[in-house]
């Protein structure tokens, strides 16, 4: 099955303008979604930067504590305060590389898509080279995701990136324009077909570039928004769980305690089971009061088995555990002690 080409319509066909040309091939949609794109990475900046000053704000309290407060116990109690402040500054970090990381991103792609239609177009002679220009710009590199770089050479790559689109629809334009009058301007008849199929297939092949082309950018400038969108919605959760924290007016003190769940009850630990070699386990007593672990079945009378010897203590468990005949006993007892 043939692939169908969508056509593209241009509203005066004897005047190929570029307001036609962006409105044709929706050039100007890119343009405005890349002014969002712009508009969400200023705003994660302002965001970013609003924070930060809340945060050193928080630092510089801590270092006016402490310069006035000089007692160990005083500055024992400012260090939660400090830790406090620590926290907020790692969560700020964090959402910091992830900004890092986004406008990172965005360089990267842009970038490498506009080298990626300069090689087109010298490869596959798209354009002649007085037909457009290329700027130099810095080179991105794959290892250091979290470098930074200009947000205006990311401009001055979509401006150049769309410019190089709108030549390349104007040619397409022309072409089509060209195939389409051909004939009729020219009587030669059915004879050329072969010759308008070849260009005309060529022609197409243009139009599927610059979709391709256009398809890249709408997936960039919507994968952008969408990130830096979460970013700054992050952003303004960190900022007022931060501002909630140190506004409130309460202070912790021994009648914030309570009975709940997080009191820890050692009553209520479980017992541990502990198995010997033989994987039988071994019923425990933990004595408190010495700190000693007791076993109820070791020290016990025995009434049909003497201990001669050394005997060691995983051949007591298993006495016990095949014959069951240990029984506290006070000589047994000395015997094994000793």
């Amino acid at each position: 099955m043939s692939k169908k080409v969508k056509k593209v319509e241009v509203k005066n066909q004897d005047e190929i303008s570029n307001e036609n040309i962006y409105i044709a091939f929706q050039l100007e949609r890119l343009t405005q979604n890349f002014v969002k794109v712009i508009d969400y990475y200023n705003n994660s900046i302002e965001i970013q930067n609003n924070a930060q000053s809340t945060v050193d704000e928080l630092l510089n309290i801590y270092k006016k504590l402490i310069e006035n407060n000089k007692r160990k116990d005083q500055l024992f109690c400012l260090d939660s305060f400090y830790f406090q402040y620590k926290i907020f500054n790692t969560e700020l970090e964090n959402l910091n590389n992830l900004r890092m990381l986004f406008s990172n991103r965005l360089y990267c792609e842009y970038y490498k898509l506009y080298m990626l239609m300069i090689t087109d177009l010298k490869d596959m002679d798209l354009l002649s080279q007085d037909e457009y220009k290329t700027s130099k710009y810095e080179n991105y590199k794959d290892l250091e995701p979290y470098k930074q770089y200009s947000i205006d050479d990311v401009k001055s790559m979509n401006k150049e990136i769309t410019f190089i689109l709108n030549k390349l629809c104007i040619k397409y334009t022309r072409t089509s324009n060209y195939i389409n009058n051909y004939n009729k301007n020219n009587n030669v008849g059915y004879s050329i077909s072969n010759f308008l199929n070849s260009i005309n297939y060529e022609n197409n092949t243009l139009l599927e570039k610059i979709t391709l082309y256009k398809n890249f950018i709408v997936f960039f400038d919507i994968s952008h928004i969408r990130n830096f969108d979460k970013l700054i919605k992050d952003y303004n959760f960190f900022s007022k769980n931060m501002i909630d924290n140190i506004s409130s007016p309460d202070y912790l003190s021994v009648n914030n305690l309570d009975d709940g769940e997080d009191i820890l009850n050692l009553d209520a630990i479980k017992d541990i089971e502990i198995k010997s070699d033989n994987g039988i386990p071994i019923d425990l007593d933990f004595d408190i009061s010495n700190n000693n672990f007791l076993n109820k079945n070791i020290f016990k009378t025995i009434e049909d088995t003497e201990l001669t010897g050394d005997i060691s203590f995983n051949e007591i468990l298993d006495q016990n555990s095949e014959n069951g005949l240990i029984q506290q006993n006070e000589d047994v007892e000395e015997k094994v002690i000793g």
